[in-house]
């Protein structure tokens, strides 16, 4: 793996043929070292021999495990990884259906249209919603190649899925730094495919994509709630808190046994018992500690009528979303909703950057020169008016004078009061002379509009 991840293919395939000697071709550990072998050669783009290795893969993964395993559904996830390199999003597509229905006991629906609608092992997160990317990914590739509409609104089905999942998984027990990162990665560019879909489908699915960006912010905010130990100022003690923890690490152990092979009756009694006590504990908080209950658990976000029903008629909110590819703009204001698709050539970061070193950089500076004072003003005027061009420009005359401001991602780091509608007519060290945002509105901010409510 370090081999690959480095681009040295030879000595990665050196290794994988080492590790098949030391196993003495007793078909031991060979449904995951054939496996390996068809990443490495997939990475160096053979893809016939990659194909060729994940199909003995497969034939000792289902040997071993059965069709109902995770591990199964990682070759059929990898077969569609290759037919999606080559175009063929409709064989890519049957094999990530095949996928789910691996993840899933209850799910068997071969129709790729169709998507799972119950999410209960903890311990599928780790795969489940990587999968769902890959499937909306092909659909909307497939909504492309064959002009079929049909194609479109199966993949924002398969996104309203998908984050129904990620609402389970959320929630689910104690993950490694590692598994965090990934669930984020992954959960972020499921909500990023359904702004894109929603942005093609049109303005009738503008109310649910600002639900879909209200919900991906839910997901850091609870995470800053957990890394910093808030969850407690909701007065449980830690006693609790720790049950918590341990019951859903343990139905997760158990859960992960079960799916091994592991059906014994011990096993079963025990995964029945714990799950009772975690609806009894999740009763307890949902009764006791309704706070702490509706962070955690609670899964509901504003809808874009309920902020309209608060707003004045002079109040407006402007909602961002910023993902890898693409970032959108929410407008409320007069009981409607519009969404803005907002200029991504230019990255923000160096932007925010600019405009706020721009701001204090010559103030912290050892050489308060005049050149450097001169230098620090034209970099902020100049990014200050591009971030003003890029998220207010394109629709800010129609606004009204109160602004409420959901930022996202870097945004959160940037003063908008201090953006600038129009360059300097004169030397940018003339600041009485700006047109700043803040002469012509008046701004507040919350981090979404579930917290603001």
């Amino acid at each position: 793996a370090v081999h690959k991840a480095a681009g040295n293919f030879d000595r990665a395939l050196d290794a994988l043929r080492a590790a098949q000697k030391v196993d003495g071709n007793t078909r031991g550990i060979d449904f995951n070292v054939w496996f390996l072998f068809g990443e490495v050669y997939a990475a160096q783009g053979d893809l016939g021999k990659a194909y060729n290795c994940f199909n003995r893969a497969f034939d000792r993964r289902v040997e071993t495990f059965g069709l109902k395993h995770y591990k199964t559904a990682e070759v059929f996830a990898a077969f569609g990884d290759l037919a999606g390199r080559q175009g063929d999003y409709a064989c890519a597509l049957e094999h990530y259906q095949a996928a789910l229905i691996c993840l899933l006991d209850e799910f068997d629906d071969t129709d790729v249209h169709s998507n799972p609608v119950k999410f209960e092992r903890t311990f599928l997160k780790k795969d489940l919603v990587g999968i769902f990317t890959r499937k909306i990914d092909a659909l909307q590739h497939l909504a492309d190649q064959k002009n079929d509409p049909a194609f479109l609104d199966a993949a924002w089905a398969t996104v309203q899925a998908a984050v129904s999942a990620i609402d389970v998984l959320k929630a689910g027990a104690v993950q490694s730094e590692e598994d965090k990162l990934r669930f984020f990665r992954e959960s972020a560019q499921v909500f990023e495919q359904g702004m894109e879909i929603a942005w093609e489908l049109g303005p009738e699915y503008y109310p649910a994509a600002f639900e879909l960006s209200e919900k991906s912010k839910a997901i850091v905010l609870l995470e800053a709630f957990r890394s910093a130990n808030a969850l407690r100022l909701a007065g449980i003690s830690d006693s609790l808190l720790e049950r918590e923890s341990q019951i859903k690490y343990e139905i997760s152990v158990a859960e992960d046994a079960l799916f091994k092979g592991d059906n014994s009756r011990e096993l079963r009694d025990r995964l029945i018992r714990l799950q009772t006590e975690y609806r009894e504990l999740l009763h307890t908080f949902e009764v006791r500690h309704p706070d702490y209950f509706r962070l955690r658990y609670d899964n509901r976000v504003i809808s874009a009528r309920e902020v309209n029903r608060i707003l004045t008629s002079r109040q407006a909110v402007v909602a961002y979303f910023s993902g890898e590819n693409a970032r959108f703009a929410f407008v409320l204001q007069g009981g409607g909703i519009t969404m803005h698709r907002l200029p991504s050539e230019e990255a923000l970061e160096p932007l925010v950057e600019g405009m706020r070193r721009g701001i204090f950089s010559y103030f912290l500076s050892e050489k308060r020169t005049e050149d450097a004072y001169e230098a620090y003003a034209v970099q902020y005027a100049e990014s200050a008016v591009k971030l003003y061009e890029i998220l207010l420009g394109p629709f800010e005359a129609s606004l009204p004078e109160d602004l409420l401001l959901i930022p996202d991602g870097v945004l959160g780091y940037l003063p908008f009061e201090a953006l600038l509608t129009q360059k300097p007519q004169g030397p940018a060290t003339r600041f009485k002379t700006h047109s700043y945002l803040l002469h012509r509105r008046r701004v507040s901010y919350c981090y979404s509009a579930t917290l603001w409510q």
